[in-house]
């Protein structure tokens, strides 16, 4: 490859298509940024990143810190704030956490499969003990979200005590398929507080955990989420809990491939079961603003989310100026 000799552009001479592989090690790499940032899996659309090609909203924007929410708009959109500018990130926890196992001669680096953690079993229980309900979640979401476990392995964990007394015991078991999850809940549901220390109830983590699978995550979610609801499983369990209808329409508007198909039975479950206020009408007019079919989908199939447009959408700055 070189410049031609008039150099105005460049040349690629006998060159195969093999010439522009990326190394194996790289290529593993790219997939493992494709699953952990979603937004790589989608195609870019032109119409998302050119102002003169989207519709022009006549809604205004309305900046708010996120520590004047409560006061300015109410407790349901303070919580919308803490999630979107946590006062903890996941960085400080996963360094706390490990700064805590480090105590305890443990490494996260170690922990990688069941028989490690069952050979670890009392060191993993006593570290347990000193760690606050962040630090918890984040040994968890750690421990298990990447280990594939099988039913009889995780009944030997909630024996020996070493799982989740709350929704985060969803991240154990969601790669599992759907019929055992079902089980595994209605076992567990006597045992496990429905929300954690990020205010995700067992419905919400059910969406957040399908963001990390978007191949079988639409059937996952559409028979999932109407059972949780018909079995009497609250969307939320106390006012700091963020509303799993919020939090669907954010993701499909910044998470999600918005020409996928919607997972239909899910949300029109949540709907039924959602009092709607003024953070769904901004979520969907956000929605409008940014990809246009997918709005006009969302109207046609769940009229109930056809609103007025509000005077102004509400943007959170998570430090003050």
């Amino acid at each position: 490859m070189g410049i031609n000799d008039d150099q105005s552009s460049w040349r690629a001479e006998n060159l195969s298509s093999n010439a522009f592989k990326a190394i194996p090690a790289v290529e593993q790499r790219m997939a493992q940024l494709a699953q952990q940032y979603l937004a790589l899996q989608t195609e870019p659309n032109a119409a998302d990143h050119c102002d003169q090609e989207r519709a022009a909203s006549s809604s205004s924007i309305r900046q708010i810190n996120a520590s004047a929410l409560a006061t300015q708009l109410g407790k349901h959109w303070q919580v919308i704030g803490d999630y979107l500018c946590p006062e903890k990130t996941f960085v400080y926890g996963y360094t706390s956490l490990s700064s805590k196992l480090r105590d305890h001669h443990l490494t996260l680096d170690e922990l990688t499969d069941f028989e490690a953690v069952m050979t670890n079993l009392p060191k993993i229980k006593t570290a347990l003990n000193e760690l606050d309900s962040f630090e918890s979640m984040v040994l968890h979401e750690q421990l298990y979200s990447e280990i594939r476990l099988n039913v009889d392995q995780l009944k030997t964990l909630i024996e020996h005590k070493l799982t989740p007394k709350n929704s985060d015991f969803y991240s154990m078991i969601f790669r599992l398929p759907i019929e055992q999850q079902k089980l595994l809940l209605v076992e567990q549901q006597y045992n496990l507080a429905n929300t954690n220390a990020l205010g995700f109830s067992l419905i919400t983590q059910v969406f957040e955990k399908a963001l990390r699978n978007p191949k079988t995550s639409k059937r996952m979610v559409d028979e999932l989420i109407p059972y949780l609801l018909s079995q009497g499983v609250p969307l939320t369990s106390s006012d700091k809990d963020i509303d799993p209808l919020w939090f669907k329409l954010h993701s499909l508007n910044n998470h999600e491939d918005p020409n996928a198909e919607l997972a239909s039975n899910a949300l029109a479950s949540l709907i039924d079961h959602t009092p709607i206020n003024d953070t769904h009408i901004d979520a969907m007019y956000k929605i409008k603003n940014k990809h246009q079919a997918l709005y006009q989908r969302l109207v046609d199939q769940f009229p109930k989310l056809h609103f007025d447009e509000p005077n102004a959408l509400i943007e959170i700055k998570c430090t003050p100026e």
